[in-house]
């Protein structure tokens, strides 16, 4: 399982750095990123690419916006957020398809949309569910100066037959070079700060 899981995990790599020059194959490139940060608590490395690309189609506009991240490269801890979504010619709503996956394997698909900004100077609300429960995901950024940004990630899961649960992040960026940030973020399961892991390090914008 090991030599498995190291296979995996070097495919995985392998596609989130690859989806960074998506803009070869003649889409548009969005906000793109890959991240080598370290844990502060265990030492362990995280590998993050963030991925959004964009395609015009008869006047519509297919795109697609990825998460997907592991630790020390290991396909066990794979984890990502897949979204597909369309825009009608001068629309401002998205018509959204979410698919998280997991290292073992495992999936889930729900359908939603996606509505535009309304707080910070960047972001999105995502809102999509399936025959299980939905998801509200809000995102948004402040930008502070030239050099420095503030962002805020709040995913919020609720359960048709359980309990609800929410998960955040809050990061703080700083440039450093024309496609170079430094990075250091705050990821904070269920509103508990005692259980909060805290991650430093950098990404290569694109």
């Amino acid at each position: 399982m090991g030599k498995r899981n190291k296979k995996m995990s070097r495919r995985r790599a392998a596609v989130m750095a690859a989806v960074l020059a998506a803009p070869a194959i003649g889409c548009t490139a969005g906000f793109n990123t890959l991240e080598e940060s370290v844990n502060c608590a265990d030492g362990s490395a995280r590998t993050r690419a963030i991925n959004n690309i964009a395609q015009e189609v008869g006047g519509a506009e297919i795109s697609y916006h990825g998460l997907n991240q592991l630790n020390d490269l290991d396909g066990a801890t794979y984890s990502g957020v897949q979204r597909f979504m369309v825009r009608g010619k001068d629309g401002k709503v998205r018509v959204l398809v979410r698919v998280c996956t997991a290292g073992d394997g495992s999936a889930r698909t729900m359908a939603g949309a996606r509505l535009p900004n309304v707080l910070g100077d960047y972001g999105f609300t995502d809102i999509s569910a399936d025959q299980d429960g939905a998801n509200l995901t809000v995102y948004f950024g402040k930008v502070i100066g030239k050099r420095q940004s503030l962002e805020l990630l709040h995913s919020h899961n609720f359960s048709f037959s359980g309990a609800p649960s929410a998960y955040d992040e809050v990061q703080y960026n700083l440039k450093v070079g024309r496609h170079w940030d430094v990075v250091a973020r705050a990821e904070v399961p269920a509103f508990d700060a005692k259980k909060a892991r805290w991650y430093a390090g950098i990404r290569c914008r694109k």
